[in-house]
């Protein structure tokens, strides 16, 4: 359940890392022109499963290497005792997409998780070992309002194109990155609280 979460927030969780040099460090391209790709930067957020709190999800953007920019991802479970778990997964910017690599298993695979300058009705497919995973930009405009503030958001929906009615549905604020992030699938809700 936990790796599924892990690809809700990043496509799911994501989430977003950047390198403010124009340098390429090797494979990857540490250029980016997505503004809430910054290294430094930290988001939290409450995460909610099956409607309770149980605890936070902190995710600190870092540097760009040769495989793209490292995020590191900690879970706090309330209910639990405490911290529980720290990933990382890496990121680049291709054209208008950010591409992740927390993909399940596929090593050294990348999958575009967000669209820059999206529009309504957009979509896209990546191949997950032969399954598609199928991404359509639902609205370009939506407000929201989470702990952190009220944000103007690009929602965007993911699924599986062998179980559709399984989705993930992300609202990405293009200044600090996800601000919402839900699967109707297991219940679980990421609502941002804070950016810096």
């Amino acid at each position: 359940m936990k790796r599924i979460y892990m690809l809700v927030v990043f496509g799911l969780t994501a989430l977003a890392m950047g390198c403010s040099s124009d340098a390429d460090h090797g494979g990857v391209s540490c250029n980016s022109d997505i503004p809430f790709l910054q290294a430094g930067n930290v988001a939290l957020y409450k995460y909610i499963f099956q409607g309770r709190q149980r605890g936070d999800v902190r995710i600190t953007y870092g540097p760009c290497d040769g495989q793209g920019f490292l995020v590191k991802t900690e879970e706090y479970f309330e209910d639990l005792g405490g911290f529980m778990e720290s990933t990382g997964y890496y990121f680049h910017q291709e054209g208008d997409f950010l591409l992740s690599d927390a993909n399940d298993g596929l090593a050294g695979t990348f999958w575009r998780e967000y669209k820059k300058n999206a529009v309504a009705g957009d979509h896209w497919e990546e191949d997950l070992g032969g399954v598609s995973k199928i991404y359509e930009v639902l609205d370009v405009n939506s407000s929201l309002t989470v702990p952190a503030g009220t944000f103007l958001c690009t929602v965007i929906k993911s699924y599986n194109g062998n179980s559709p009615e399984n989705y993930a549905i992300i609202h990405w604020n293009d200044e600090v990155g996800i601000v919402r992030s839900y699967t109707n699938y297991i219940d679980l809700n990421l609502d941002l609280k804070s950016f810096n």
